[in-house]
């Protein structure tokens, strides 16, 4: 499991200068339908005929994230809303989120290998590209505040086609989960929040769903929960998930990855005030 509980982000002046400087080095620093690797060892192992490709994707969404970079943190705080610098990381990952939703192009791949755009080349695009490359951009632009992220692919299944999200780390703490999803219902008016459930460290773990909802079809793969049909509630994170039942590729930031079919749950506070957490039997 790679979380290792909640963290908290704190930035001081001159730090916030010199982040926000760095988004003038954007054009710069990268070159347009060029993946620029970081290293000779990424470009080597993308490149060889052996290793098994959910391993070289892990290297390529890790590479792309450039979560340590100047920029991209600078990006990121521009788009906070929070005025407490020690101000919890989910808060600066919604704030994110919305802008992102807001201005997302979706702009297909050409044809040809698979590409993955970094966090700075979507930035100097104008915030277009496919699925892969949103996860990338909000996975970094979040971890770059503090957040845990974990980006998720789920197979396509009939008319359906596969599909790449990020997901936000709760923790394993049951009371710290119900704070955070009370949180979203309350900053998007939603009664319902939706997370995904595994336990590969063998303790529950707690991730939030942060697909995109850009052109969002909720008939066309995502799996829709109860008796919410009203579209607000489908547009927040903690929406509800494509390819639930299936099996899932977790991608985490240190280039590993794991395969599993996560199970999930939401949160809701009922009629009388009790809120809880419930796993979904399907």
């Amino acid at each position: 499991m790679k979380g290792k509980g909640l963290k908290k982000s704190s930035w001081n002046f001159c730090g916030f200068v010199l982040a926000v400087a760095g988004i003038c080095c954007i054009i710069a620093a990268t070159q347009a339908g060029v993946l620029v690797y970081s290293s000779q060892e990424t470009q080597d192992i993308v490149e060889s005929p052996v290793i098994p490709y959910d391993q070289k994707k892990a290297v390529l969404y890790a590479d792309a994230l450039q979560t340590n970079n100047s920029a991209v943190l600078g990006y990121a705080l521009l788009r906070t809303t929070a005025v407490d610098p020690d101000g919890e990381t989910l808060q600066y990952a919604c704030d994110i989120w919305d802008d992102l939703n807001s201005n997302w192009k979706v702009v297909s791949d050409p044809l040809g290998p698979e590409y993955i755009s970094s966090s700075l080349e979507s930035i100097k695009a104008d915030l277009r590209g496919d699925c892969d490359d949103y996860s990338v951009l909000m996975a970094g632009l979040a971890g770059s505040v503090g957040a845990e992220m974990r980006i998720v692919n789920v197979a396509g299944t009939g008319g359906n086609p596969g599909h790449a999200f990020p997901e936000y780390y709760l923790g394993t703490n049951e009371d710290e989960v119900i704070g955070q999803c009370r949180y979203i219902s309350a900053r998007y008016d939603c009664e319902r929040v939706y997370y995904s459930i595994d336990g590969q460290s063998g303790e529950t773990a707690y991730w939030l769903n942060f697909d995109w909802s850009v052109g969002r079809n909720p008939d066309m793969g995502y799996y829709v929960y109860g008796d919410t049909s009203n579209y607000h509630e489908l547009v927040h994170p903690g929406e509800s998930y494509y390819g639930v039942g299936q099996q899932a590729v977790f991608y985490y930031p240190d280039g590993t990855y794991a395969s599993d079919t996560p199970g999930h749950g939401y949160y809701e506070e009922d009629v009388f005030g009790k809120e809880a957490l419930y796993e979904i039997q399907l």
